[in-house]
């Protein structure tokens, strides 16, 4: 499974041209946030980081069943896939023990909705608004579909500079613009990897990402001075239904 699961990251790693990737420990560390206090490190601090991330650094041998790293201080962190690969996991279990309807909710940020409930066309899942975490963003109906939400909520203050807790693997500055990035798919791992790629990419890119995959559609909500979102749709949405969970 860790070979298998790694493939995965491997996949998205080079379907977001780097965007999504789970070598980012290095900067996480560099940052401070599995630390008290939340720091701002000096681009040369950056640029070594750097030299670190990159899931090309990490060798997949599937055949042999086999992974290692080809420099030292690589560092893998699971937190932007980890909880979908967990969610499809679950799913295929209930699929083989003969279970035709569930909601399966990897934790406040990943849900999979598995066939519909009685006499219901799918389940609701509502998209929080980042604004206003006890309101619903918009409120959608799945079935046999997956949607996980990415998002910089609570931001910590460095020098007057607001610290997002994903950053953009390709520069190793914080993600800035972006608030929250939702996204559909027919997975829990490919909605899981997304929604963090594309927080990272912002509205071109998802664009272009959802015109070459059209199973994948995008609620993206970027950063408002006036704390107004003006969340933009990419792909077409299915209705909601009132019954559902709340990722």
């Amino acid at each position: 499974e860790i070979v298998k699961f790694l493939a995965e990251c491997a996949t998205y790693f080079e379907h977001t041209s780097g965007a999504f990737d789970p070598t980012v420990g290095p900067l996480s560390r560099l940052y401070g946030l599995y630390d008290p206090q939340v720091r701002m490190p000096s681009g040369e601090e950056i640029a070594s980081a750097l030299s670190r991330v990159g899931m090309d650094h990490v060798r997949i041998d599937r055949a042999a069943s086999t992974v290692f790293f080809d420099r030292p201080g690589v560092e893998l962190d699971s937190g932007g896939i980890g909880k979908g690969f967990a969610v499809d996991r679950v799913i295929e279990m209930l699929k083989s023990r003969g279970f035709s309807r569930a909601i399966v909710d990897g934790g406040t940020s990943t849900v999979y909705a598995l066939g519909a409930p009685p006499n219901k066309n799918g389940w609701t899942v509502r998209v929080r608004d980042p604004y206003n975490p006890d309101d619903a963003l918009a409120e959608v109906r799945l079935r046999d579909e997956s949607l996980s939400t990415s998002g910089c909520y609570d931001l910590d203050v460095v020098d007057g500079v607001q610290i997002c807790n994903v950053f953009d693997p390709r520069s190793g500055l914080p993600r800035r613009g972006m608030l929250s990035a939702t996204v559909i798919a027919p997975s829990a791992t490919q909605t899981d990897a997304l929604s963090t790629g594309f927080l990272v990419m912002g509205i071109d890119e998802a664009r272009a990402y959802c015109a070459a995959h059209p199973e994948v559609r995008a609620l993206l909500v970027p950063e408002s001075p006036e704390n107004d979102p003006a969340p933009v749709k990419i792909g077409e949405w299915p209705s909601p239904e009132n019954h559902g969970s709340t990722p």
